[in-house]
């Protein structure tokens, strides 16, 4: 189970994507927008 914790604006095509994985992990991601790559950078636990 996956819920999102929230988002951090870093820049004009990057933003910082926090969620909570079965209630004891926290998923940390880049939301990446340029002309070569739009999406989210791989899946990043703590």
């Amino acid at each position: 189970e996956q819920r999102g914790i929230g988002r951090l604006t870093l820049s004009n095509t990057r933003e910082l994507g926090a969620a909570l994985v079965d209630g004891e992990k926290v998923d940390l991601r880049v939301w990446v927008d340029s002309r070569n790559y739009k999406g989210w950078t791989k899946l990043g636990l703590i």
